[in-house]
C-alpha cells in the first residue's frame, strides 16, 4: 500500500472523512493516479449529467465530445472494485455537502496540498485562499462591476492558469459581497484556463457545485489564447449553471446585439 503523509490541518468532519476515503483507495495505485482518477470520475459526472442534450443535437462534434467523456469515466471506475466504487461515491457526496456548509473555500486545493501528492516535476503549488482572496479584492471593485453589468447585462471573471480554481472561488466570495440587490450568479459567469487536466477538472469540480457559471478550458493560454467552442468543444468544460436557460438567453442576446452593432457600422 502506498504511504502518504497528511499535514497537521484542522478539517471539518467532512473533509477529514474524504481524506480517510482517499487513503483507502491507495492499497494498488499510487496517491497522484488516485487523485486524477477522482477528479476525471467527479469531473465527467457533473459535466455529461448537464450536456445530455448533446445526444439529441445534429453536431457530431458535441457528440463525440460527450460520448468519448463518458467512454472515459467507465474505462476509469473500473479499474476500482465494487467496494471501492461505493467509496468514491461517498466521497463525491461529502463534497458536494461540505460546499453547502462552507461554500467559499479553495477545497480541493487545499485538501491536495495537504496530501502532499502535488505533481513536483511541474512545480505544482495552489496559493492559499487567502493570498486568493486579496487578489480578488484589489481587482474586483464595485463600479467596474456595475457598469460592465448595467452595459451588457453580465461581467466575465477570466484565470488564464486557474490551477486548482481557488482565484474564481475568491472572486465569487468578493462578488457575493459587493452584490446587494442582484444576484450575482445571474450576472457574473467564471472562465479558467490551464494546461494540466487535472487542475482543470478540479476547478471544474469547485464552480460547478458553487453553482457559478462558466467554463473551463484545457488548453496552453500561451498557446491557444482563444478556442471555438464548437470546432474545439473536447477542450471546454461547462457549468451545469452556465448551460441554464437564464445564461444561454443573456449570451445570445448579447451576441445578437453586437450583431446588430456590427451592420449598424457595416451601412454608416
Amino acid at each position: 500500500m502506498s504511504k502518504i503523509r497528511i499535514s497537521e490541518t484542522k478539517n471539518s468532519e467532512n473533509v477529514q472523512r474524504f481524506i480517510n476515503g482517499f487513503k483507502l483507495l491507495l492499497s494498488s495505485k499510487n496517491p497522484y493516479q488516485v487523485w486524477s482518477d477522482l477528479m476525471l470520475m467527479f469531473a465527467t459526472s457533473l459535466q455529461n449529467s448537464c450536456t445530455r442534450f448533446y445526444l439529441e443535437s445534429n453536431n457530431k462534434t458535441l457528440i463525440n465530445t460527450w460520448n468519448a467523456r463518458e467512454e472515459q469515466y467507465l474505462k476509469t471506475i473500473k479499474q476500482y472494485s465494487a467496494k471501492e466504487q461505493r467509496i468514491i461515491a461517498q466521497m463525491f457526496a461529502l463534497l458536494t455537502i461540505e460546499y453547502q456548509d462552507n461554500p467559499y473555500q479553495d477545497l480541493l486545493g487545499n485538501i491536495y496540498m495537504q496530501l502532499e501528492i502535488a505533481n513536483k516535476n511541474a512545480g505544482q503549488f495552489f496559493t492559499p485562499y487567502n493570498i486568493s482572496q486579496a487578489s480578488a479584492k484589489v481587482t474586483i471593485n464595485k463600479p467596474m462591476l456595475s457598469k460592465q453589468v448595467h452595459d451588457k447585462g453580465y461581467v466575465s471573471v477570466n484565470d488564464p492558469s486557474v490551477g486548482a480554481g481557488g482565484m474564481l472561488v475568491a472572486a465569487a466570495e468578493i462578488c457575493n459581497d459587493l452584490f446587494k440587490r442582484l444576484n450575482y450568479k445571474n450576472h457574473v459567469y467564471f472562465v479558467g484556463q490551464d494546461i494540466d487536466i487535472t487542475c482543470c477538472h478540479m476547478s471544474y469540480i469547485q464552480i460547478s457545485l458553487l453553482g457559478l457559471a462558466g467554463y473551463i478550458i484545457h488548453a496552453n493560454t500561451l498557446t491557444t489564447p482563444t478556442v471555438d467552442y464548437f470546432k474545439d468543444n473536447s477542450l471546454i468544460w461547462t457549468t451545469p449553471y452556465y448551460n441554464m436557460d437564464i445564461w444561454q438567453g443573456r449570451i445570445l442576446s448579447h451576441k445578437l446585439g453586437m450583431l446588430m452593432q456590427e451592420r449598424k457600422v457595416d451601412d454608416v
